[in-house]
């Protein structure tokens, strides 16, 4: 009973582990197709190419901070396990 139960829980971990990496790749994507969108759209509207693109960068800088697997992993370290 004991190794059915450790074996549930190892492969539930690794089902989430993958999941939440997926989702993080996914979103360091959209965030970058949203940052070339910014900048074509700033133009677009009359923004100099080179303030558009500093426009853009900083979007594009900021999403992938947050979405940093490095960062995740060391703020997932940080807690105990019980």
């Amino acid at each position: 009973m004991a190794a059915r139960t450790v074996t549930s829980v190892i492969s539930g971990s690794l089902k989430l582990l993958f999941k939440v990496y997926y989702a993080m790749r996914k979103g360091r994507k959209m965030v970058k197709r949203g940052s070339e969108a910014f900048y074509e759209t700033l133009v677009e509207n009359g923004v100099p190419k080179k303030e558009a693109r500093e426009l853009a960068k900083t979007f594009k800088s900021t999403g992938e901070e947050v979405l940093s697997i490095r960062k995740f992993i060391r703020l997932a370290s940080k807690y105990e396990v019980v």
